[in-house]
């Protein structure tokens, strides 16, 4: 499986897009990450598996950020991290998996 990155405009200026990949270490994460990475773009990359997290970010020259993004806390600790580390956050990708079907914004910490 693959991920497309549909007409993703990077600055034309020297400051590279920020993005903040979570599930960066799955089939599409990970896919997404080198696309990015290829085209420029400064990566925080969050996953639960700091080994696999971690050899992602070092071939990627990438930050890694060790997060269960079923904890809101860890999840905006990582945003932060690549405002601080980056000055700006410019998307966020969430390729975590999930079955759940209902919009973020009704969703529940406990879900």
């Amino acid at each position: 499986m693959t991920c497309e990155v549909m007409k993703m405009a990077l600055p034309d200026d020297e400051t590279s897009a920020s993005y903040l990949v979570f599930g960066a270490t799955g089939g599409i994460g990970s896919d997404l990450c080198r696309r990015l990475a290829s085209r420029g773009a400064r990566l925080v990359l969050a996953a639960r598996d700091g080994d696999r997290l971690g050899r992602l970010a070092a071939e990627l020259g990438a930050v890694a950020c060790p997060v269960d993004a079923t904890r809101l806390d860890e999840a905006d600790a990582c945003a932060e991290k690549a405002v601080r580390l980056h000055g700006r956050l410019d998307g966020v990708a969430n390729c975590v998996g999930s079955l759940l079907l209902k919009p973020a914004h009704m969703t529940s910490e406990a879900e």
